[in-house]
């Protein structure tokens, strides 16, 4: 019997086996787990279906969160306890510090992991062996947003995702306690990300500075002596970022590093203006049990709908859809004393003011002579306005509405 023989009678003899045994498997277990596996592809397909009408329906509040995970080398079981969480929580974005992993390595975990997120990540420092790498994870349904990813070093990247009449920039960092030089780095790119930044961009910078904003709040044992804050904290006060715990938190003390000597709030989500605007919640989430790291998880959680527009602006400035803006700077004396008069008149013609005196015993009636009376003063402030207050007319964009906004 030559080679190619043998090859085949054993493969005939193996299939022999498989058959006998699947024939005295019982139907019912087999009619279970065909049940079963039907059961899970629907939940799996409902679930979709789900994510995706909910979105449509316009959820734009973004949960944002943080996490110094120290090493996820050989802890492949950190990263999926984390994304298990990050599901569970609705977190869309979620920024990683101190993996100490290569690209490659992030890339693989994550395929083992698979909890619909996508992960982005640069490698650690080739001469350290902790204390580098960082990833910037983000769930499926808010990937299809991202247009670009810059890998900036072993201690920053940057994800830019698109919206329309929004970019929206996500930088996550990672300081050396004692390495000045790198600190020094880190600070001048993100000094360089926010100069560079559009009309309509709005950012996020996340992550572990290993520096305390507020020597007081921010530390269990304040320093008595030498306490230096670093620069870039209050230079992004002075371009109108926000610290998202503080600011939901003005007063509270609560950290995110701790060992047996001492606590301090280290880890950081930052936002621009825009977003601050919309910000609903923020807070420190203990994670010991999930992923065994001396780092609270920071949590952030944002509304956005009044950044992101239903159409793009060209399609704005294609349909011309314009309004009208009032140019308040503009007004002379003059101008306020012939809309005064005016708003008066109007108001007289439309026997308004004596109608306000006029009581109504009937419920209905009262509400619907409020109501009536509220129309007639709008229309009497428009039609005076629009005659004697400058103005002009612009494309109905995003970034016009917010600068309208930021003028008042």
């Amino acid at each position: 019997m030559n080679i190619d023989e043998e090859i085949e009678d054993f493969l005939q003899s193996e299939r022999r086996v498989f058959e006998e045994e699947r024939s005295y498997t019982s139907p019912g277990l087999n009619k279970e787990k065909s049940r079963k596996g039907k059961e899970k592809v629907e939940h799996t397909e409902t679930e979709q279906i789900q994510l995706k009408e909910k979105w449509k329906e316009g959820k734009k509040e973004i949960k944002i969160a943080c996490h110094n995970i120290n090493g996820l080398k050989t802890k492949g079981w950190k990263l999926e306890n984390l994304l298990s969480w990050a599901k569970e929580e609705e977190i869309a974005i979620l920024g990683v510090t101190e993996t100490n992993l290569t690209e490659r390595e992030g890339s693989f975990l994550m395929r083992n992991a698979n909890r619909k997120y996508i992960g982005y990540w640069t490698s650690a420092a080739e001469d350290k062996k902790k204390g580098s790498g960082i990833g910037i994870l983000v769930e499926e349904q808010w990937e299809q947003h991202v247009g670009a990813v810059k890998k900036i070093n072993e201690y920053m990247i940057k994800v830019i995702l698109y919206f329309k009449q929004l970019e929206l920039i996500i930088v996550e960092v990672y300081i050396p306690p004692n390495n000045k030089a790198v600190g020094k780095k880190v600070q001048q790119r993100i000094v360089e990300i926010v100069a560079k930044r559009k009309k309509h961009t709005q950012i996020v910078i996340m992550g572990d500075f290993n520096h305390t904003a507020n020597n007081i709040l921010d530390r269990q044992h304040p320093q008595a002596v030498n306490f230096k804050r670093l620069p870039i904290f209050n230079w992004m006060k002075k371009q109108d970022f926000s610290d998202t715990y503080r600011s939901m938190h003005p007063t509270s003390q609560k950290f995110t590093w701790s060992n047996e000597e001492a606590a301090t709030r280290i880890d950081y989500i930052w936002v621009s203006e825009g977003l601050a605007l919309g910000l609903q919640q923020a807070e420190i989430e203990e994670v010991e049990e999930i992923t065994e790291s001396d780092h609270k998880i920071v949590v952030a959680e944002v509304w956005m709908k009044h950044l992101i527009a239903k159409n793009s602006e060209a399609k704005v400035k294609r349909k011309k859809q314009t309004r009208v803006i009032y140019l308040y700077d503009q007004v002379k004396a003059e101008d306020w004393e012939n809309y005064a008069q005016e708003l008066q008149k109007w108001l007289e013609d439309k026997e308004v003011l004596r109608d306000i005196h006029r009581k109504e015993q009937d419920e209905r009636r009262k509400v619907n002579k409020i109501n009536n009376m509220w129309d007639i003063i709008e229309e009497a402030i428009i039609t005076a306005a629009s005659k004697h207050i400058p103005k002009k007319r612009i494309c109905n964009t995003i970034v016009n509405r917010r600068g309208s906004l930021k003028e008042r």
